[in-house]
């Protein structure tokens, strides 16, 4: 439920770190808090080395392209339609 996911959205923060994700607009940061919530926490290890590397990068846009390779992995597997259904939507 909605409890969850707040939790899911604060230990989410903390992780990844409090500049980065006041860099982050709302809707990425709604859209890392859903994929986190939706995945094994071990699964998350690359898309939050990303957002690492973005944050100590200077935040340039070309780190947010990788951040978003990272959350697309698996999405052109034909076993995984929901996946690919899911993240079109986002």
């Amino acid at each position: 439920g909605g409890d969850a996911v707040g939790t899911f959205y604060k230990r989410l923060g903390k992780l990844i770190g409090a500049d980065a994700w006041e860099a982050l607009n709302q809707n990425q940061r709604d859209a890392l808090t859903s994929y986190y919530y939706n995945i094994k926490p071990s699964s998350f290890g690359p898309t939050l080395r990303a957002i690492q590397d973005w944050n100590a990068n200077n935040r340039t846009y070309d780190g947010l392209g990788k951040i978003m390779r990272s959350i697309n992995i698996g999405m052109n597997n034909p076993k995984l339609k929901g996946l690919r259904k899911r993240r079109l939507y986002e």
